[in-house]
């Protein structure tokens, strides 16, 4: 199994990669400048009008060094510190020097305006994850639409900012909706507050998992502009898919899958956690019991069966020689989750529920060996090297099946 868990992102790991969609949202646009023949040029990236132009400007059979120059002359907004934008005769005079410019020459600045295109095109992958960050709803709620308005050049609304537009205005007409709910829901809470608590669990869920489909949009941009692969909805079905435990009827129902023996990803994972520390100290001490029943066997051939007079150099070569141990002291380690939540853990799928006092109870009495086999038989540890991946390739859910 390729996929892995990735950890979620907090804002400051993601701070630095909108710092094109902040632009993009004041002045407007992007802005990139090139020194060529002693002269400073700035270009801008283009907007919806700009492409619109361009098209009616050159056609689809315009050579290629015109379409350049027009693509150059409409970027072009500045030169030598002098804004030239929304001037008709600095366009054409702009257009005619870059139909001059040699090939080469040309060729450099075009380079400029289609880098310029691609950071664009990264912002506009990159503006829902900003969409649904705290910095995006205080900037509307300080200056909306206003922040729009501080730009040097007029150059129409791209469409990053009719997106953020769009999405805060129904932001905002959904929270005042909540708003207004809540009110009501304190109004009707002293006739039917059974009802509304149901209705709070309900809202509080739909909430949370908007919250969380908003964190996966974020992570994702962030993983995916650092070149980490990140899991598709399927693959993330398998670690998510975990059954909150938010209303009575919720932990009602997980009781019911744990006694039925039904798991799923989450309890998978908890199974690997449990079947890594178990074997790891049922092997040591098996290790210790057999070291220690080596131990006695070489004192008892060793003890001597008989007296004997030995002389004062057979005794100092025997006492020398000798790497009998007078004392076997066993290992009184222990491992504390062990020993107190897996050794004695009861076994999901073999018990049932006492109709008459609602005790969880055995279905059968086992033996401390039927116990032995049905647990191994039920879950197997993890073998050797075998990773988190490799487990849950072996073992998957059991939900609903």
């Amino acid at each position: 199994m390729e996929s892995v868990i990735l950890p979620h992102t907090e804002f400051e790991d993601r701070t630095s990669l909108y710092e094109d969609v902040r632009l993009l949202l004041s002045p407007g646009f992007l802005n990139e400048a090139v020194s060529v023949g002693g002269h400073r040029f700035c270009l801008r990236s283009f907007s919806a009008e700009d492409f619109f132009l361009l098209r009616c400007r050159t056609g689809p059979t315009a050579p290629d060094h015109e379409s350049k120059a027009w693509a150059l002359a409409t970027s072009i907004w500045m030169i030598d510190g002098q804004i030239v934008h929304e001037h008709q005769e600095s366009l054409l005079r702009i257009h005619a020097m870059c139909m001059t410019m040699p090939t080469a020459t040309l060729g450099h600045l075009y380079r400029y305006l289609i880098q310029l295109t691609k950071r664009m095109q990264e912002a506009a992958r990159r503006a829902e994850a900003y969409l649904y960050e705290v910095e995006s709803r205080y900037t509307w709620r300080g200056e909306g639409v206003r922040i729009m308005d501080r730009t040097p050049l007029r150059v129409g609304p791209n469409q990053i900012q009719r997106l953020w537009t769009f999405y805060n205005t129904v932001e905002d007409q959904r929270e005042q909706n909540v708003f207004d709910w809540a009110q009501t829901k304190f109004v009707a809470g002293t006739q039917a507050p059974k009802g509304i608590q149901k209705l709070n669990a309900k809202e509080q869920k739909a909430e949370l998992e908007l919250d969380r489909k908003r964190q996966e949009v974020r992570d994702r941009m962030f993983y995916l502009a650092m070149g980490v692969p990140f899991p598709t909805k399927e693959e993330s079905k398998q670690f998510y898919s975990v059954n909150p435990m938010e209303t009575e009827q919720d932990l009602k129902a997980e009781m019911g899958r744990w006694l039925r023996g039904e798991k799923d990803w989450h309890d998978r994972i908890i199974d690997y956690v449990k079947n890594k520390i178990r074997r790891t100290v049922e092997d040591r001490r098996a290790e210790e019991s057999q070291r220690i029943e080596e131990l006695q066997q070489i004192v008892e051939e060793e003890r001597p069966t008989s007296l004997e007079m030995l002389s004062p150099e057979m005794a100092e070569e025997l006492r020398r020689r000798s790497r009998a141990p007078k004392r076997v002291v066993q290992d009184t380690t222990h491992n504390s989750a062990y020993d107190k939540y897996i050794a004695q853990e009861p076994i999901a799928g073999e018990m049932d529920v006492d109709p008459q006092t609602g005790i969880p109870r055995t279905r059968r009495v086992l033996d401390d060996a039927a116990l032995k086999e049905l647990r191994e038989k039920l879950e197997r540890g993890p073998e050797g090297s075998e990773d988190i991946n490799s487990y849950l390739e072996t073992h998957p859910p059991t939900v609903g099946e």
